[in-house]
């Protein structure tokens, strides 16, 4: 269960390495990720301003 998970750093490695891999073959930046059913399970990966 990763709904309880805030930052990027926290989440499991492969999960880690799986929003990476997303990153390398869609050629785009995730800018987040959702943990869980609830609206506050969100955690940020990129910001949109970087």
């Amino acid at each position: 269960d990763i709904s309880q998970v805030h930052k990027f750093e926290d989440l499991p490695q492969n999960t880690q390495n799986y929003v990476k891999r997303l990153e390398e073959l869609s050629n785009c930046r995730i800018s987040a990720i959702g943990t869980g059913p609830q609206r506050d399970h969100i955690i940020s990966v990129h910001s949109l301003t970087d």
